[in-house]
C-alpha cells in the first residue's frame, strides 16, 4: 500500500518516508496515518493525494 502514496526511496520530503513504524487507517474520512520513525513525524495521506501532510512531530 505505502508504494502507492510514496516515493521509492526514503527521504525527508512530504512524499517520502524514512523507516515507517506504523499505520493507521481512518475509517471516518479513509485516509491513511503512517508513523515515519527516521524523520520523526507521523504522515497523513488523504485518499488520492500525491503528497503526505504531516499531523505530529
Amino acid at each position: 500500500m505505502l508504494p502507492a502514496i510514496c516515493e521509492n526511496s526514503p527521504g525527508c520530503a512530504v512524499n517520502q518516508l524514512y523507516h515507517p513504524t506504523d499505520i493507521f487507517l481512518s475509517k471516518l474520512d479513509g485516509s491513511i496515518q503512517v508513523a515515519d520513525c527516521f524523520n520523526n513525524r507521523i504522515q497523513k495521506w488523504q485518499i488520492n493525494a500525491i503528497t503526505g501532510i504531516t499531523v505530529a512531530r
